[in-house]
């Protein structure tokens, strides 16, 4: 026969083992999520510059630009103003992006 000792023992064995795994699963878990996180900002700073590329602005002091953007932060709460150059900006997003897929040479087999 066990002894109740000997099983409390081995039980709480297990449990040090199963602790031990939940701590890796949540420590790879937040490293994931950590490389998911700078991922999508690193990807949100590259497309942001793109935008200034594409605005003529990438030869801009950093200064004057940031000052700029600051002008312009306030004036984007007017509802009005924000559709109106939200829609200007997504007309030439689109232009470019149409013009840019009718450019591409047909696949090959086609």
């Amino acid at each position: 026969m066990t002894d109740p000792a000997e099983k409390l023992r081995a039980e709480l064995e297990r449990l040090e083992q199963k602790k031990k795994k939940v701590q890796t699963d949540l420590l790879q878990a937040k490293a994931k999520l950590k490389e998911r996180e700078r991922k999508n900002r690193t990807r949100r700073l590259i497309e942001l510059g793109g935008l200034v590329e594409i605005a003529g602005l990438s030869d801009v002091n950093r200064g004057a630009l940031l000052g700029a953007m600051l002008e312009i932060s306030p004036i984007l709460d007017d509802q009005t103003t924000y559709q109106n150059l939200k829609h200007k900006g997504e007309v030439i997003l689109h232009e470019r992006s149409r013009r840019k897929h009718t450019l591409r040479p047909p696949a090959q087999g086609d």
